[in-house]
């Protein structure tokens, strides 16, 4: 089976689930991969030099990698006790007492020691997921079956829709994501009013309905609800 309809299988299944399909397929799949990292590849030579070099993973990912369990204590350990070393040894040693001279080139290696040589492994391979994911949705676009799906999703969050916009090359697959993007938002657009005038007091004894969580939803149309960073 193929990358792309492992990724149009998947994308079908996560229109099942609350929020943007892409966000959730991707948070899986970069769960996944640092699952990879830390439970399978910590022992890797390559890996763990390009680790070194990267001063392990983006604030970003490592917090992630932590609050979805992505990992035990032994791979962390590993991956971080060699950061550790390679920062040490990067850094200039003790000049003496009193020494003062070449202190500006010592800041400079002190820089260079706790600065990344190269960017976070996940970083690299989230975008490289994050295309093939875009890749097959705007695929199954010509795909009538997938089409309903995305229609009874929350649909697309803004920065995948515009995201997705860049990979489309059919006006078909682009009238279709239009169309339903549009009854999202406007369906959204309504329920938020409909927040709003259940909070004039007039109106407070009536009963709440799904509008009661629409500002919520609201926040992950509009940013997405990938786990980026800690909560």
């Amino acid at each position: 089976m193929s990358k792309s309809s492992v990724y149009a299988e998947e994308l079908t299944n996560a229109c099942q689930r609350e929020g943007c399909p892409v966000c959730r397929l991707l948070d899986k799949s970069v769960k996944r991969a640092m699952q990879a990292l830390f439970y399978e590849f910590v022992n890797d030579y390559d890996t763990r030099q390009g680790l070194r070099q990267s001063r392990g993973l983006c604030a970003q990912h490592a917090w992630q990698a932590v609050d979805q369990h992505a990992g035990g204590a032994l791979g962390y350990a590993i991956v971080y006790k060699d950061v550790i070393e390679a920062i040490i040894e990067g850094l200039p040693r003790d000049a003496g007492s009193g020494r003062q001279q070449g202190w500006r080139g010592r800041i400079q290696k002190a820089i260079k020691a706790l600065r990344p040589s190269k960017g976070c492994p996940i970083c690299a391979q989230t975008r490289a997921m994050q295309a093939d994911i875009l890749a097959s949705l705007a695929n199954e676009l010509s795909n009538p079956d997938f089409v309903t799906a995305l229609r009874v999703s929350d649909g697309l969050c803004m920065p995948h829709f515009l995201a997705a916009l860049h990979t489309l090359k059919e006006s078909e697959s682009f009238e279709a994501l239009l169309l339903i993007e549009h009854e999202k938002l406007a369906a959204l657009q309504l329920e938020l009013a409909e927040l709003i005038r259940k909070n004039d007091y007039r109106f407070s004894e009536e009963d709440w309905g799904a509008e009661g969580n629409s500002w919520r939803r609201a926040i992950r149309i509009l940013y997405g609800s990938n786990k980026g960073s800690r909560e």
